[in-house]
């Protein structure tokens, strides 16, 4: 059967804003001589912005009070927020438009289902958001991934059947918190998990899934 629905993250899947959260906390690193990398950063994806701080300090062996890590969070989102502004419909992958328009003429179902709180204004500067049916987002649930909370309600606001649906990440932190939810997982990524249902290199993978399974 093919599937009815799709709950898709929105850093790294549908955008590739992940590269902007990347460079944010590496300008903040920078000026605060902590020691930072990509291979840092991946240990970061699909958590929040206070637990990717502690991932980052953690492995440069640094501890500070919990005032120098509020004001180090409030510097990260200043960058993230000011690299933003030049976010456009440009930004989007042809592959990601393809693949959008393929779903949307055969009447499948999408949500986007991120921790970001950016998630609307990502869609809005991007032109994104008419393609989708529910938008959850990081200011609609307490807690982040991989609780399943932000799936199980993006699965309440599509009104289909878990069954139906699938989620689709770039992290094994969202795989978790789709597994958790009891939903099929498609992993995007140049890795393979063997936790989730699929595993995808490239977007456009999807469509056979999606429509085929």
């Amino acid at each position: 059967m093919s599937y009815k629905g799709i709950l898709f993250d929105l850093d790294g899947v549908i955008l590739p804003s992940s590269k902007l959260h990347y460079l944010a906390w590496k300008k903040v690193c920078f000026y605060e001589n902590i020691p930072f990398s990509n291979h840092i950063y991946q240990d970061t994806l699909g958590i929040s912005k206070k637990e990717a701080l502690e991932v980052i300090l953690k492995k440069a062996n640094l501890t500070f009070d919990e005032e120098k890590k509020r004001l180090l969070i409030e510097e990260k989102n200043h960058y993230y927020e000011k690299y933003l502004t030049s976010i456009n419909e440009d930004f989007v992958s042809s592959s990601v438009k393809q693949v959008l328009n393929v779903f949307k003429e055969n009447n499948i179902k999408m949500a986007i289902a991120s921790s970001s709180t950016h998630a609307w204004k990502l869609l809005e500067q991007t032109k994104l958001l008419p393609y989708f049916n529910v938008v959850v987002s990081g200011n609609d649930v307490k807690n982040p991934k991989p609780d399943p909370v932000i799936f199980n309600l993006a699965a309440k606001k599509i009104d289909l059947d878990k069954k139906d649906l699938i989620v689709v990440e770039d992290s094994y932190c969202g795989i978790y918190s789709g597994s958790f939810a009891l939903i099929d997982t498609c992993f995007l990524s140049d890795h393979i998990y063997p936790k989730a249902t699929y595993n995808i290199k490239f977007i456009l993978e999807l469509i056979s899934i999606v429509l085929e399974s």
